[in-house]
């Protein structure tokens, strides 16, 4: 039962219950939810800005009413000559002006209000410390010495502008490029004036004064001849200016010394070396001075050698390929081409080289190893454009057969670091320019190697097919002859890293000599053929066996490595020659001029067939005896 009365509810009631005491005209109060109190607030409270930054202050509003909730109204600034302020979404947007200090307010539509206090810096001047050069020279009537102004740059966007004027026209006159012309015995002081602009950085104007002495007496120098008159460098590379003063007998010895306008393009020593520290263009001063006598006035000579440095060359690695087709980089086996781009920017390029790096290896260690590919170029220098170099992933160095050590294989599988360089001649030091990296993983299939020696015995049969084995010859003096036996060495080559082969389980291809033999002994070796007269018994007999044309092909049909698994197979199949699935690649190749230090020079190989090099047949017993 609900209790209530006519004029005052007493208990709250549902909203239809409200509505149906209204229609019956009953008087009903519903509390009301009192508004929360607004509050704003802006962050960052406080900032130090420089002049032309903008910074966007965020404001929060909370409370208020929740149908009509209060929004950022405006946002200001107590001086505007300091900082503007403008409402962004919900954030003010203050711009620094000028120097000083102010505060931005954010005020919301209910009134209420927070502020931030800022601190404008001033801009950084845009040039500092204007030096000139010479600072004083003695020159005289209708001589010329030009003052080479230089200032520091605050950045090198900076525009730097120079004027120059003379104290005294009568004496020394100066052009708007800083040459001086004696024109009377006296004294004149040239000022310059240097003016520096740039954005974010304040305007700056800087003086500095030259004295110019000009005398009666004849000059103690004549001449100034500096070699060579201008240079174009490489960056990181360097050149001799050598310079020489003509002068009367009896004229004081002249000092040379040298200055450049721009020290972080083109430094110079005090002998004259010039050392290319940047792309840019600057100017060496070359200035003669020699001191005055009772005979001669002092002198001062000055020669300007304008130097430009050059980019350093570039290569980049652009892509990797296997016979022209993009390589999936994650499972790369076998040989594929390094696509590259060389940008020479004026240097002589002398070779571009490849390396092939572990994973987290140093760059300067593996450069130390030695490159995987290079080309090298004639005393032309290399040409901008494409180069491709090959590198066979699978390479391995020939084995050392009789003891069976593991091939060393050049490179084992998992992710390696592709780095491209160019070597520039002359080059400052060394490998010159810059690199780009490439990630690339390895992934070969380990297999085996093998070397077959054929039996001495031989014959030709009537088709022409050279048939080798057959019974060892008799021999009285040499009862435990070989002549009639082969024999193979076979060595593991291993891509996979920190494996190697403990057993290995040899057998003969395509003719029935025996069983297979487990050897666990280095080397994994065997021989074979026809045991007859011979008190050597080979490893595999081969009595009354005839084979076709293809002959005896060794293998090996299963092998254990160091963790107890199945290691790599070689089941024999085609016999290979001197050649492989990989681009063959001859002595004669590599000493060719189109491919003279190209390739490394690699041994044939195929993962499920040992390598044979050269084409033997197998031992027939009808063709002896």
């Amino acid at each position: 039962m609900q209790l209530f009365s006519r004029n005052k509810a007493l208990i709250a009631v549902t909203l239809g219950a409200l509505t149906a005491l209204g229609a019956c005209g009953d008087d009903v109060t519903v509390p009301v939810a009192p508004i929360t109190p607004v509050t704003l607030s802006i962050t960052p409270p406080s900032a130090s800005m420089n002049v032309g930054e903008s910074l966007n202050f965020a404001v929060q509003i909370n409370g208020g009413s929740t149908t009509t909730p209060p929004t950022l109204q405006s946002c200001a600034s107590s001086n505007a000559a300091v900082l503007t302020a403008a409402i962004q979404g919900t954030a003010c947007r203050v711009t620094a002006v000028a120097a000083g200090n102010a505060t931005v307010t954010a005020t919301a539509t209910t009134g209420q209000s927070a502020a931030a206090s800022i601190s404008v810096a001033a801009p950084a001047a845009s040039i500092s410390n204007l030096t000139l050069s010479p600072s004083t020279s003695n020159i005289a009537v209708n001589q010329t010495v030009t003052i080479v102004p230089n200032v520091q740059r605050a950045a090198n966007a900076v525009t730097v502008t120079y004027a120059y004027t003379s104290s005294s026209a009568s004496v020394a006159t100066v052009t708007a490029a800083g040459v001086v012309t004696a024109v009377a015995p006296g004294v004149a002081t040239i000022t310059v004036t240097a003016s520096g602009s740039g954005a974010g950085f304040s305007n700056a104007t800087l003086t500095g004064a030259a004295t110019v002495t000009v005398t009666a007496l004849p000059q103690g120098i004549t001449a100034l001849n500096v070699q060579p008159a201008s240079l174009a460098i490489a960056l990181g590379q360097t050149a001799q200016l050598s310079a020489a003063a003509t002068q009367p007998a009896g004229a004081a010895a002249a000092g040379i010394t040298y200055g450049t306008s721009v020290p972080s393009v083109a430094t110079v020593s005090a002998t004259g070396l010039v050392t290319a520290v940047a792309p840019g263009t600057a100017v060496i001063t070359v200035t003669a001075t020699s001191a005055a006598n009772t005979n001669f006035a002092a002198a001062t000579l000055t020669q300007l050698v304008p130097v430009t440095v050059s980019p350093a060359a570039q290569v980049i690695i652009s892509s990797l390929t296997d016979n022209g087709a993009v390589i999936d980089i994650t499972n790369v086996a076998g040989q594929f081409e390094v696509n590259l781009q060389l940008q020479p920017n004026g240097q002589n390029v002398s070779s571009v080289q490849t390396f092939v790096c572990e994973q987290g290896e140093a760059q300067v260690a593996c450069i130390a190893r030695g490159p995987a590919a290079q080309q090298t170029f004639g005393s032309a220098g290399g040409q901008a454009g494409p180069i491709q170099l090959l590198i066979n992933s699978a390479e391995f160095t020939t084995p050392n057969f009789a003891t069976g050590a593991d091939a060393n294989t050049l490179y084992k599988n998992g992710l390696k670091t592709m780095i491209a360089t160019v070597t520039t001649s002359p080059a400052n030091s060394g490998i010159s320019a810059s690199n780009n990296l490439s990630q690339i993983n390895f992934n070969n299939e380990d297999g085996w190697t093998i070397q077959w020696t054929q039996p001495t015995n031989r014959a030709n049969s009537a088709a022409g097919i050279t048939w080798y084995g057959g019974p060892t010859t008799p021999d009285a003096l040499n009862p435990g002859s070989t002549s009639g036996l082969g024999s193979f060495v076979v060595v593991p080559v291993l891509y996979t890293p920190n494996r190697t082969i403990a057993t290995a389980t040899l057998g003969i291809n395509g003719l029935a000599c025996g069983l297979t033999i487990l050897d666990s002994a280095r080397p994994f070796a065997a021989t074979y053929g026809e045991q007859a007269r011979s008190t050597t018994t080979p490893a595999f007999r081969c009595n009354g066996a005839v084979s076709t044309t293809d002959g005896y092909v060794p293998a090996v049909t299963a092998s254990v490595d160091n963790n107890n698994a199945a290691g790599p197979v070689a089941n024999g199949g085609t016999i290979l020659a001197a050649t492989s699935i990989y681009t063959p690649i001859s002595a004669a190749a590599i000493s060719s001029p189109t491919f003279a230090g190209r390739y490394r020079q690699s041994l044939a190989f195929r993962p499920t067939t040992i390598y044979i090099p050269g084409d033997y047949e197998a031992p027939v017993v009808s063709s002896f005896d």
